[in-house]
C-alpha cells in the first residue's frame, strides 16, 4: 500500500488545491497497527496550515493534494515508508 483515500464528505468537485496554495485542515494521526491516536490537531485547539510543495509535510500528503477537494472530508492511509518528512 503507498496511500489511499477514503472520502467521508464529498466537496464541490471544482475546487483542488494547486502548488503554492496554503492549506489548513484538522487530522489524526493514528496507528494502522491497532489505531491508537498518537497526533490530532484538534487536541491542539487549532488547526494544522501548510503550504503546498514547498517540503511542510509527509509524502503520503505530498502525493495526494492535488485530489483534495477543498471542501471536502477525505481518510488518507498512508505506509510507514510516506509517512515520513520529506
Amino acid at each position: 500500500m503507498g496511500v489511499t483515500k477514503d472520502i467521508i464528505t464529498p466537496g464541490d468537485g471544482t475546487t483542488y488545491p494547486k502548488a503554492g496554495d496554503k492549506l489548513t485542515m484538522h487530522y489524526i494521526g493514528t496507528l494502522a497497527s491497532n489505531g491508537n491516536k498518537f497526533d490530532a490537531s484538534r487536541d491542539r485547539g487549532r488547526p494544522f496550515s501548510f503550504t503546498i510543495g514547498v517540503g511542510q509535510v509527509i509524502k503520503g500528503w505530498i502525493s495526494r493534494w492535488s485530489y483534495w477537494e477543498s471542501t471536502g472530508r477525505q481518510t488518507l492511509l498512508t505506509n510507514s515508508v510516506k509517512s515520513w518528512w520529506v
